[in-house]
């Protein structure tokens, strides 16, 4: 299928959309951007037009729209020629979406919306932090991470030198969490996750889609 007409409207700072960028990088798809604040009201009615609820990330490709991450993922990876992001066995295939599963069920809310959100992006945003909500979601954040470490060593997804669906999805939301000293802490204890980690944020894929987060004037 064609990458021409391929127009994707997300935000920055929001894992979903870095998962899309990501997936697009690694199949060699170009595409344009649009920035859009689904926190901020002068953005909300635009980004109603691409979708219904006012999330990102959204998609466009010629005529055909589609939002929902897990949707869009698949969308790039069988859409569109470039390197496979899906294993071919089916139980590999399996693990990829296990791994995503896991991803938005159990690790997005404590690593993502308690740890890196209060202790890192209230604080840049110049907005007040919750410290029970830090302190609740590193207490949550060990059986994600031992999860997420039996699965990177069975060596399926999750490892050095294949980029899947699931590298693309579970990566934005570890990166956030290793900002956050106790979490790059807690993370430097799971071997095979955090070496893939370091692995993978080596990609250029991973480098040029990272947020900026240094100091706001």
């Amino acid at each position: 299928m064609s990458g021409n007409n391929v127009h994707l409207t997300g935000y920055e700072f929001s894992v979903y959309t870095r998962s899309l960028r990501i997936a697009l990088a690694e199949k060699g798809v170009a595409y344009t951007y649009e920035e859009s604040n689904p926190f901020d009201t002068a953005d909300l009615g635009k980004l109603k037009d691409k979708h219904p609820f006012g999330r990102v990330p959204a998609l466009q490709h010629g005529g055909f729209s589609l939002w929902e991450t897990s949707a869009m993922l698949s969308y790039v990876q069988a859409g569109f020629d470039g390197p496979g992001l899906q294993p071919d066995d089916v139980r590999a295939a399996a693990r990829m979406q296990q791994v995503i599963a896991v991803m938005d069920n159990y690790a997005y809310w404590p690593l993502v919306r308690q740890v890196f959100s209060h202790a890192v992006f209230r604080p840049f945003m110049g907005e007040e932090s919750d410290q029970d909500a830090i302190r609740e979601g590193l207490s949550a954040a060990p059986l994600v991470l031992a999860t997420l470490e039996a699965f990177a060593a069975e060596g399926v997804v999750l490892t050095e030198g294949q980029v899947s669906l699931a590298a693309c999805h579970a990566l934005p939301m570890l990166d956030y969490f290793a900002l956050v000293p106790e979490g790059r802490e807690m993370l430097g204890r799971y071997k095979s996750l955090s070496q893939w980690l370091e692995w993978m944020n080596r990609r250029p894929s991973a480098i040029a889609t990272r947020p900026s987060l240094s100091a706001r004037e």
